[in-house]
């Protein structure tokens, strides 16, 4: 099974959504910022790791918000979701098509990543 981890990044009542580059599975679609763990690394190191290379930020995870399995090619992924405040640095895409701010309801007009979409449609309403 892989894990990966996904940074669910607030400001205010909007969240961070990042766009896959084209040439990568589930191009162009949308997804909360993350990534594979590494060996040795526990999950709170990866996320930040990854929000470091990706998007320029030093996060600091502050709950796990939601966990997510599911089949993709190749195998199994287990997705964990943290939610994250923006610690320092200037967000900056390094690696994504496009970032933006969305509200929950706007969320619903983004092409979602399968695992992100899931997780977006079973969390309670009160939580983002």
């Amino acid at each position: 099974m892989l894990e990966v981890t996904a940074a669910v990044i607030r400001s205010g009542a909007r969240f961070l959504l990042c766009q896959r580059p084209a040439g990568k599975s589930n191009g162009l679609l949308w997804e909360f910022p993350g990534g594979k763990q590494e060996q040795g690394e526990t999950l709170p190191e990866c996320i930040r790791r990854e929000c470091m290379e990706e998007l320029g930020v030093v996060v600091e995870p502050t709950a796990v918000l939601a966990e997510a399995t599911h089949a993709a090619l190749g195998g199994v992924i287990h997705l964990t979701f943290f939610l994250c405040e923006i610690q320092s640095g200037k967000l900056t895409r390094k690696e994504h098509a496009a970032f933006a701010w969305v509200t929950r309801a706007e969320a619903a007009r983004y092409p979602l990543c399968p695992g992100d979409a899931s997780m977006l449609a079973a969390l309670p309403e009160g939580l983002l």
